[in-house]
């Protein structure tokens, strides 16, 4: 699954491994397509076998081509933050006692606080469709841009102490999956992934440590010309 979305995602980068993923992907998911047709439940597959569009059902291609445009979406988004949160707390050991103490209120500012503290899109590419000027710049209409969200979650006019990281301030950054049209329309779905993912790491791997040394290993860094960020590993240790 995970070879999947990801090489779904790098296309066209590796046009072979993603033309690969998207036939195995469709091998596996047409039989459970063709389940849903007979026997629907509540399930995402389901809502789009009943879905009308005009007046006329989705065909399974239509349905597959979605499918596979969804699969990979936010896949390495997700699991970046992920890594960089967790990279977060396991250097933070005051931070991470905070959310073993209570998980079920800490774990979701643990996210949002790792969301802020290093975000794994650092900068987004947009263009101003009108001439504005701004702090004194004229820009004209359509002119390319790119915003910095990592020096805007690190403005410390919004967040006092910013390059600190603390669980504690309960603040989702504004800029962590867009706004206004250019909304991430998966920031639920991702939410809820992480912090699940979060809950059963912390449940499942008592003590869980940063191996000594591995601080460097643990650093956040870019991976795809700055735009990406994550951790390359985090070697781990914990009690069994």
């Amino acid at each position: 699954m995970a070879r999947w979305a990801h090489d779904l995602f790098n296309f066209p980068v590796d046009a072979d491994a993603a033309m690969r993923a998207s036939r195995e992907f469709t091998e596996y998911i047409t039989p459970v397509l063709a389940e849903r047709r007979v026997n629907p439940g509540d399930d995402l597959i389901s809502t789009l076998v009943g879905e009308n569009v005009e007046g006329e059902e989705l065909g399974d291609d239509q349905i597959l081509a979605f499918l596979r445009l969804l699969f990979p979406a936010g896949a390495d988004t997700t699991h970046l933050s992920l890594g960089s949160t967790l990279s977060a707390l396991l250097t933070h050991p005051d931070q991470l006692d905070l959310v073993r103490a209570d998980p079920d209120e800490q774990i979701r500012w643990a996210i949002a606080e790792g969301l802020r503290w290093e975000p794994p899109v650092a900068m987004l590419p947009r263009f101003c469709p009108e001439a504005v000027t701004w702090e004194g710049i004229d820009i004209p209409a359509n002119t390319p841009m790119i915003f910095a969200i990592t020096a805007a979650n690190r403005d410390p006019a919004t967040y006092p102490d910013p390059d600190r990281f603390d669980i504690t301030r309960q603040v989702m950054p504004a800029t962590a999956f867009g706004g206004g049209p250019h909304a991430c329309l998966g920031n639920w779905l991702a939410l809820v992934e992480m912090q699940t993912a979060l809950a059963v790491l912390l449940e499942r791997l008592p003590g869980l440590r940063l191996r000594a040394g591995a601080e460097e290993q643990a650093r956040v860094t870019s991976m795809v010309a700055a735009a990406l960020r994550g951790p390359r590993s985090l070697p781990v240790e914990w009690d069994v």
